[in-house]
């Protein structure tokens, strides 16, 4: 009866001891999610643990048209990327309970027969360096774990900020497809129009085949522009989490950006600094080092220290002793200098990248700050000069085509130019968006060198430049 009951006891324990690991992992898990939902400045659900399926709500959202905000609660509630990020959460987690934990004692026994009977030791022992050590290390794994929660956050903003950015490029690829939809069935018109006046003879040969060649033209312009629409499109699949093909998604309409002249580059570039969850997680993990440093010095001295009891029974007299039990290492040919050493670099190397890393995001913020200007710029230029002149270039081009005082080649020409303008200020249009999400990205926390190479936003497919004419 008695043994039943002991064994009822250590099932209870056991049972207590895994609820109180996942009530920990699921309250850390909560905790990064906080932070995740304040950097974001916006509310998502998360993926359910061991949930391979998405939440209801994704459907209801890839019904409507797709907009920053949905298109990034629908990666954060079912891409596998966020699934893996919390997954190694709730391995930081566990280690961070592990380490609070006593190591379990060690039982011995042995037994030694002689002609006058049987002589009997046993033996309870518990390291003694983990009874000491045991809140230090606790300390470390805290430390480690809430490194780990900066690094598993800047993911999830990562995430968030790949989705936007995606999200602006399949926009821009469907403008620019649209643009060379209509130049191709301009051409066309020309086309049709070119050869009646080839019949009639009105259009010498060289001119028609020119026009021929716009054509030919125009439809590789659109097969450019489809490739690219269908490779963005089916990235920011990937990024949501989609497995299967990409359906046609529709996409709001994003709305102009409209850049401020005079940025405040010094309340950004700290800002940056303050917010940066990397900086947070060199900290933390600089802070495990130190701590980690002073247990190697304790281990050093004590090494694997067992203190306990053992109890023996003479093998003459049957008489049994009780008494402690104690068990060291002799520091003779390890002193811990090595261990000490390597602790003390470690610190000293994570305390240089710290630096190190302040001065790559301030350069960064000045970077994204000015190219976000700069990209204002740009627009504002193409908007109301360039646009603007090749759209009066077209009203004129074709008056002076109506009193016969030009070709429909010159036509065509004034609306390809009119075309790649519109073309051209899509793309800028793009390019400021990205800005502002590169630096929405640094402002809340994230760190992603590769948006400050030279040509961040990679080559588009641009509509052929107009074809001179053969005069």
């Amino acid at each position: 009866m008695r043994s039943r009951e002991t064994l009822g006891l250590a099932a209870l324990l056991c049972a207590l001891s895994c609820a109180s690991v996942e009530d920990q992992r699921a309250s850390d898990r909560a905790q990064a999610l906080e932070l995740a939902r304040d950097r974001l400045g916006m509310a998502f659900e998360a993926p359910l643990e061991g949930a391979q399926s998405a939440p209801a709500i994704v459907n209801e959202m890839l019904a409507a048209p797709l907009t920053d905000s949905s298109a990034v609660q629908i990666a954060l509630s079912s891409s596998p990327r966020m699934r893996s990020a919390l997954a190694r959460l709730g391995v930081a987690s566990a280690e961070r309970i592990q380490a609070g934990l006593l190591s379990n004692p060690v039982v011995s026994a042995s037994a030694k027969f002689f002609d006058g009977g049987t002589e009997i030791e046993l033996g309870l022992v518990e390291s003694f360096v983990d009874l000491l050590l045991r809140s230090t290390r606790a300390r470390v794994a805290e430390s480690e774990l809430t490194a780990v929660r900066s690094e598993i956050v800047l993911e999830v903003l990562r995430l968030a900020h790949d989705v936007r950015r995606e999200l602006a490029r399949v926009s821009s690829a469907h403008a620019v497809r649209m643009a060379a939809v209509e130049h191709w069935i301009a051409t066309e018109t020309a086309v049709e129009l070119m050869r009646s006046l080839h019949v009639a003879g009105n259009v010498v040969d060289n001119e028609l085949s020119a026009v021929e060649l716009v054509q030919v033209q125009a439809k590789l312009d659109h097969l450019r522009a489809q490739e690219a629409e269908t490779t963005a499109r089916e990235r920011l699949g990937a990024l949501l989490g989609m497995a299967q093909r990409t359906p046609t998604l529709v996409i709001q309409a994003a709305s102009e950006e409209t850049v401020e002249q005079d940025l405040d580059i010094e309340s950004i570039e700290a800002g940056a600094v303050q917010a940066s969850l990397d900086l947070a997680a060199l900290r933390a993990r600089a802070t495990a080092e130190a701590r980690r440093a002073g247990i190697v010095g304790y281990e050093a001295v004590l090494g694997p220290m067992n203190v306990g009891l053992v109890a023996k029974r003479e093998a003459e007299s049957g008489d049994w002793g009780l008494g402690p039990a104690l068990g060291f290492s002799l520091p003779v040919f390890d002193g811990g200098g090595a261990r000490r050493a390597a602790a003390k670099a470690r610190i000293e190397a994570l305390h240089a990248e710290h630096v190190a890393r302040e001065v790559e995001i301030r350069s960064g913020a000045r970077i994204l700050a000015a190219r976000l200007r700069s990209a204002g710029e740009r627009v504002q230029i193409l908007r109301d000069e360039q646009l603007a002149i090749a759209g009066r270039l077209v009203v004129e081009t074709l008056r002076n085509y109506n009193a016969m005082q030009i070709g429909a080649f010159a036509v065509l020409q004034a609306k390809q130019r009119h075309i790649q303008a519109r073309s051209e200020l899509i793309r800028a249009a793009a390019e400021v968006r990205l800005a502002r999400i590169d630096l929405d990205e640094l402002q809340a926390g994230g760190w992603n060198p590769d948006r400050l190479a030279s040509s961040p936003y990679g080559a588009e497919p641009s509509m052929s430049k107009p074809i001179e004419s053969s005069h």
